[in-house]
């Protein structure tokens, strides 16, 4: 009876085939904040029209994607310039792990007729950071001057989605 050899490797165990297929775990990787030396690689400032759909909007909602690949969603209140859309992600939820996990996120900011249909939509792409210092010190008095005097503060982080890309999507309304 021949013996069974085993087929000699073809690349060493410690070498992954990919760059991607090693992931650091969030908590070795250092902490990260937006660095507004960064040179941009989008025009300043989205279209005036954007900027209203955002002004008129108060929740967006958030896709992100775990360590794992699996997809989540979450619909947060927020604030924006024309620069960044901030939001709140709190302690321990599954939106912060999977901001820590990959910074990427798309989202969406839905446009609604009075009988609930989507009429029309802003999907997005974006890189999403904790906020610094400057940016938490910009943002609040957007989040105050969207929601009134009486908003408090959410517990929480505050983070900011530099876009990469922005669109809107029309809907034919029923009918």
């Amino acid at each position: 009876m021949p013996a069974i050899t085993r087929a000699p490797p073809s690349r060493p165990a410690s070498a992954p085939a990919w760059p991607g297929d090693r992931v650091t775990p969030a908590a070795a990787r250092p902490h990260r904040t937006q660095d507004p030396h960064q040179k941009r690689r989008v025009p300043p400032g989205p279209p005036a029209e954007v900027m209203q759909h955002l002004r008129r909007h108060h929740v967006i909602t958030l896709s992100t994607a775990s360590v794992t690949g699996m997809p989540h969603a979450d619909t947060v209140a927020y604030a924006s310039d024309a620069d960044s859309i901030f939001f709140f992600a709190g302690e321990g939820t599954p939106l912060l792990q999977n901001l820590n996990a990959s910074r990427w996120v798309l989202f969406t900011i839905d446009d609604h007729t009075p009988g609930w249909a989507k009429v029309r939509e802003l999907q997005g792409a974006g890189r999403c950071l904790p906020a610094t210092v400057e940016q938490d010190a910009a943002a609040w008095p957007l989040f105050l001057a969207k929601f009134g005097p009486g908003f408090t503060r959410p517990p929480g982080l505050l983070h900011a989605i530099v876009r990469s890309a922005m669109h809107f999507v029309d809907h034919d309304p029923p009918g």
